[in-house]
């Protein structure tokens, strides 16, 4: 009797494993990138943020914080700009914005 129950939870938590591997993550930010997006693949391109300073301007592209004069998966950060982004990549210029959901003005 004590075994089948043993066979009946192992067969519950192999389920609950299997299915919670499809499952997203509740707490990630609506209009975030999955973890393959994130490692920064070639042709893939995504900004998250960008952040302009007296002294700096910065961006946050496919979850990786680059400087504008930076490179970022073998393409260079042009110029960044507000809600905005330019890159060269393989001799073309990409311009990624930002969703207007996404942008924050600062005070």
């Amino acid at each position: 009797m004590i075994r089948h129950y043993a066979v009946l939870v192992a067969l519950f938590l192999i389920s609950v494993t299997v299915n919670a591997s499809g499952l997203s993550d509740p707490t990630r930010p609506s209009g975030s990138i999955s973890a393959s997006a994130e490692s920064g693949a070639v042709g893939v391109w995504r900004l998250n943020a960008t952040r302009i300073t007296p002294t700096q301007r910065s961006a946050v592209i496919n979850g990786i914080k680059v400087a504008e004069g930076g490179d970022i998966g073998g393409a260079r950060v042009l110029r960044i700009s507000h809600a905005q982004v330019q890159l060269q990549s393989q001799g073309e210029i990409l311009n990624l914005q930002l969703q207007p959901t996404q942008v924050k003005k600062s005070r």
